[in-house]
């Protein structure tokens, strides 16, 4: 199991998050976090209702990310509830393992308030345990400011940009960013 102890964190406004990896147990609450997410987030979120897996599948992906060892998923726990999760998943091939893909959801609730830095310094901690992973990688809407600026204050830099990538209505497109961080400070960016 890849994962991390569980630790007790003081958002900057006083309300208190467990942080702790997520187990096969979580997967219902974190399918109705990313539910909610969509719900809420019609522009910046890239999956519809339609394109939300099933809870099978959701099982399945969080039964996997418990189970490799360079894969994890951290979840942000307040009174037994779900608030937000981050994972990471670094792909099967060989050539591509030492970087991987971050998603990151917080309860609409719960944003501006500290919980998706504390999460991704959560992530930042496992990842350096961990010396194969090299690099992490996101995506994000162009459209997305606050989390470009979280994203660009953690050290994440865009690595490019797919023009009119995002397709949110008849005739109305969003750009769609990726963004690296190199975790080995040694690394020319470049």
């Amino acid at each position: 199991m890849s994962g991390i102890d569980a630790y007790k964190c003081i958002l900057p406004g006083g309300r208190e998050v467990l942080i702790r990896s997520g187990i096969c147990a979580d997967a219902d609450r974190v399918f109705a976090l990313v539910r909610a997410s969509v719900l809420e987030e019609q522009v910046h979120d890239l999956n519809t209702l339609e394109d939300l897996p099933t809870r099978e599948h959701e099982r399945k992906w969080v039964e996997m990310l418990e189970q490799a060892p360079e894969k994890v998923l951290l979840l942000a726990e307040s009174q037994g509830e779900v608030v937000g999760f981050v994972s990471f998943n670094n792909g099967h091939l060989k050539r591509l393992s030492h970087q991987g893909e971050i998603s990151i959801s917080v309860k609409q609730e719960w944003r501006d308030q500290g919980l998706g830095r504390q999460l991704f310094l959560a992530l930042f901690a496992w990842a350096e345990k961990h010396p194969r992973i090299e690099k992490l990688s996101l995506q994000v809407v162009a459209t997305n400011m606050r989390a470009i600026h979280l994203y660009q204050a953690l050290g994440f830099v865009e690595e490019g940009r797919l023009r009119r990538q995002v397709k949110i209505a008849e005739g109305q497109y969003i750009d769609l960013v990726f963004m690296g961080k190199w975790l080995n400070r040694d690394v020319n960016y470049h």
